[in-house]
């Protein structure tokens, strides 16, 4: 797949809020790109929306996505399921764009490690070190105790040297 531009998430924001119905946020790489890190490319666009939507919201993600010239597939809805584990995301939302019918958010600085760091991946490293930076860089609030404690439980489950790192960086 053709890794995507801030240009055309942004247009992508642009018909979401148009037109889908409700709250929805986008969470995972494509969020960053939209913040103006470009450390890495993205191909997909990982969208939540709200509980309550249905398959025909999920074929209108699809219809956007091939008008914009996007394979159908670019479209993620999987993230749902880590995000709806985390108590209280609904509070760390970050209004991104308001439309006609939908609003579509970003996860704050706070959200967006917490969901990063479920997996951990190389790849969610680097996002949440950058992630990290541009939070530090803008003055967002970061709430480090609660990220620390998450790593904290993840480490007694299944430990992850990647989450040392994470940690280390949090800490400095």
């Amino acid at each position: 797949m053709t890794p995507l531009d801030a240009a055309t998430l942004r247009r992508f924001v642009e018909l979401a809020g148009e037109r889908l119905a409700g709250d929805w946020i986008l969470i995972g790489g494509a969020v960053l790109t939209l913040l103006g890190v470009e450390h890495r490319s993205t191909v997909d666009i990982d969208i939540v929306g709200p509980d309550e939507a249905a398959n025909a919201q999920t074929m209108v993600l699809m219809d956007i996505a091939a008008d914009l010239d996007l394979p159908v597939e670019s479209v993620n809805q999987a993230g749902g399921w880590f995000l709806r584990r985390i108590d209280g995301w609904r509070d760390e939302r970050v209004e991104l764009h308001r439309g006609r019918g939908a609003t579509i958010h970003l996860p704050s600085a706070t959200l967006y490690l917490l969901l990063k760091i479920e997996r951990l991946s190389e790849t969610d490293l680097a996002d949440c070190e950058e992630r990290l930076r541009l939070a530090r860089r803008r003055g967002e609030a970061l709430d480090v105790e609660r990220i620390l404690a998450r790593l904290d439980e993840l480490d007694a489950e299944r430990p992850n040297a990647r989450r040392e790192r994470l940690r280390s960086r949090l800490s400095s």
